[in-house]
Formats: C-alpha cells, sequence, structure tokens
C-alpha cells in the first residue's frame, strides 16, 4: 500500500517539470515566430519605402533603381566623360545639381535612414598608356572625386552638413568594364549610390 503511494509521489513532480519544460519552449517558440514575424514586416516596410523613394527620383527625370537596401542612380546618360578624361561639362553639372535635390529629399525622408552617399567610379578596359597597370583604376577614382567634390561644394542641392557628412569616394576601376573595342561609354561613367542600410545599423 505504502509502495504505490510512493511511487504517486515521486511521479507527480516529474509531470511537473515536463509541463512547464513544455510552456517554455512554447512561449519561447512563440516569441521566436512573433521576432521573424515583426522582421518580415519591417522589411516589407522598408522595401515600400526605399521603392516610393526610388518612384519619385524617377518622377524628377533621374533614372534609377532599387538593389537590396540601395538606391542606385546611375550618371551614365547625362554625365560622361572623354577617354582619359575626368572632367565635369555644364550639361554634367547642372543634372548633379538636380541629383543632389534628390539625394536632399531622399535622405530627410522621416520613414528611413541614409547611412551614406557612395559616389562611385567606373572606367573602360582600354588601358592607359601612361599607367598601364593602374590607369584605370585612377581614371575611375578621378572621376567619382570630380562628383564627389561637386556635391560637397554644391550650394545650390538643398542639402547642408549633415549630408555631405555623408559622402563617401568609391573607384571600381575596369572590374566590369565591357570587352569592347575602344572601350565603351557605358563603363565611363559614374554612379550614385544612396545606402539605407540594413535593419540592424544604427
Amino acid at each position: 500500500m505504502n509502495d504505490g503511494n510512493t511511487d504517486e509521489n515521486v511521479g507527480w513532480p516529474s509531470y511537473v517539470d515536463f509541463l512547464s519544460t513544455f510552456i517554455f519552449l512554447l512561449i519561447l517558440f512563440i516569441g521566436c515566430l512573433v521576432f521573424q514575424v515583426s522582421g518580415v514586416i519591417e522589411q516589407h516596410k522598408k522595401k515600400k519605402t526605399l521603392d516610393d523613394i526610388s518612384k519619385d527620383i524617377g518622377g524628377a527625370g533621374i533614372p534609377n533603381y532599387v538593389r537590396q537596401n540601395k538606391i542606385i542612380i546611375p550618371l551614365a546618360e547625362q554625365v560622361n566623360f572623354a577617354p582619359g578624361k575626368s572632367f565635369l561639362d555644364a550639361i554634367a553639372q547642372d543634372h548633379l545639381t538636380r541629383v543632389g535635390h534628390q539625394i536632399a529629399l531622399a535622405c530627410a525622408d522621416p520613414r528611413i535612414h541614409c547611412k551614406r552617399v557612395m559616389v562611385e567610379g567606373h572606367a573602360d578596359n582600354v588601358p592607359v598608356k601612361r599607367d598601364p597597370q593602374f590607369g584605370n583604376l585612377r581614371l575611375s577614382a578621378d572621376r567619382a572625386l570630380e562628383v564627389l567634390r561637386f556635391f560637397y561644394v554644391c550650394g545650390t542641392c538643398g542639402y547642408g552638413p549633415e549630408i555631405r557628412s555623408r559622402l563617401i569616394l568609391s573607384g571600381e576601376g575596369d572590374i566590369a568594364a565591357q570587352n569592347l573595342v575602344g572601350g565603351s561609354q557605358q563603363d565611363r561613367r559614374v554612379d550614385v549610390i544612396l545606402d539605407f542600410g540594413s535593419e540592424h545599423d544604427h
């Protein structure tokens, strides 16, 4: 008789432990599920915001596209460079002023944080005679630097020090250049990249 009571007393704490563990794991699972769902919702909201900003920039007559958490503004059509040159003509400067206004609007959007504004230079794959080994890399950096300098000193672009502090320079050389005789004008270009970072960036 006593043995039966002893068995029941031993089994009862084990059942409570099992139930407690099950409830803990269930809460943990639900918490992880809620976290993942909220992350998906936030990323969806961010994508919609980027699409809205991209549409507004396009509506201002400036071609662009969204790639992950970035908005790419190619300047190839309006900001062209002669082979081996990095000079900005009046047409290029006028277009860059309009791009500057769109950068100001995009980075002022309260729905999203603009982490940095990258100015990325590209060259073609035609070797530079005076420097066949590193000439294209330096040329792409020079072109990007000219655009960066324009944005930095621009007094009519609609932004202030808060945007200038986010400007950074990048040069890609002829890494993605097309293998064409005489090079390609599309490769001699500068892109402006609005980097909105990831949801984990602060």
